[in-house]
């Protein structure tokens, strides 16, 4: 008689991976709850409970590489490396509801990585960079709209303003790409002729003696959705009016590079920024004018940067050099930290161990 096998499941992970920006979010609407990536695998997170309360969601075969939660918390969405089990390197992005932890769609014509996921802030689209494609879907029906290619890969992608166009009664969406030291404006238009949206692009206006960046992350602040905040590899922050497509100016930001940033919901003067050298950076203004307020020091590089839905508190990953940990276990380590906002040091630390490399 055979032996009956007994299947193992995932019950607690302990790790977060940390070898991409912006794979550790807090969820918009819920104070407690966090998702990242171990490996393959996407963590729900409780952070209330002790231990956390942990929900796992499998269906990928690479590496997580990026992820994004819509603005009302319903949708997730991840992508990864590309496949060694599919051939073609297809590099998959899955739609999950976040809520019943299923998945909605699977959208598999990219290749080789996926670099970038943002969802409209209406949750209407999802657009996808890899490499040197941009693809957009309609969540409604989970079909492709349009796609972009450029001549070299992009390094910026993130949504802007959304209106109505008085001549299709229907939302106008502003999408801003960087390529190379060139950006562009792109506003995704429904087009009445032929009853689809249709992505129109313009550069954006430069100085007169040029601007050579090479951009790490961007985000678009509330204040109407007039301003692009773009990190730069040397530490700057660019600011572009999106209105008149014109550079506005560039605001030092950081040492070792602007890795990430974010900004807060409640209060559209605020903007937080991760550097390579491990600070996090809180900044107050509006337009080209920013000043530092206050900052705070992590180990290792910022990766992610995440405010927490009640505002008081910003979620913090971190991919430090690849040493020993203290652990009894030896292995390397990975953080992610809980910082408080109101105050300059991080606390409520969660420490936590993988092997490298590691497969889920």
């Amino acid at each position: 008689m055979e032996e009956e096998r007994t299947r193992l499941e995932l019950d607690h992970a302990i790790g977060y991976t940390g070898h991409f920006a912006n794979t550790c979010l807090c969820h918009p609407t819920k104070s407690n709850t966090i998702v990242y990536n171990t490996g393959t695998v996407l963590v729900v997170s409780d952070t209330s409970s002790v231990p956390h309360k942990q929900q796992f969601i499998h269906g990928h075969d690479a590496e997580i590489s990026a992820m994004c939660l819509s603005k009302s918390g319903k949708f997730l969405a991840s992508g990864q490396l590309g496949s060694s089990k599919i051939a073609g390197d297809v590099a998959p992005v899955l739609v999950w509801d976040l809520e019943r932890l299923t998945n909605v769609y699977v959208f598999d014509i990219l290749k080789y990585e996926i670099n970038s996921l943002s969802f409209s802030p209406d949750d209407r689209f999802l657009a996808a960079v890899s490499r040197n494609v941009c693809v957009i879907w309609d969540m409604e029906v989970g079909e492709m709209v349009t796609s972009k290619t450029l001549q070299k890969n992009i390094n910026l992608m993130t949504w802007g303003r959304v209106t109505e166009d008085s001549r299709s009664s229907r939302c106008s969406y502003k999408l801003h790409l960087a390529c190379s030291s060139q950006v562009i404006m792109n506003s995704l238009d429904y087009d009445v002729a032929t009853m689809r949206y249709v992505l129109r692009s313009e550069f954006a206006t430069m100085p007169t003696g040029g601007l050579v960046r090479s951009y790490t992350s961007s985000i678009v602040p509330l204040q109407g959705g007039l301003f692009l905040l773009a990190g730069t590899e040397n530490g700057e922050v660019c600011v572009f009016n999106t209105k008149h497509r014109i550079f506005r100016a560039s605001v030092t930001a950081a040492k070792n590079g602007v890795r990430t940033m974010c900004c807060s919901e409640t209060d559209d003067t605020c903007l937080y920024i991760g550097a390579g050298d491990g600070t996090v950076t809180h900044f107050c203004g509006t337009d080209c004018h920013w000043k530092a307020q206050r900052s705070a020091r992590v180990q290792g590089k910022v990766m992610s940067l995440s405010v927490r839905a009640d505002g008081k508190s910003l979620l913090v990953g971190m991919s430090p050099p690849l040493s020993l940990s203290l652990l009894h276990t030896h292995t390397h380590t990975r953080h992610i930290f809980f910082c408080q906002v109101q105050v300059e040091e991080p606390c409520t630390k969660l420490n936590s161990t993988h092997s490298h490399p590691r497969s889920c």
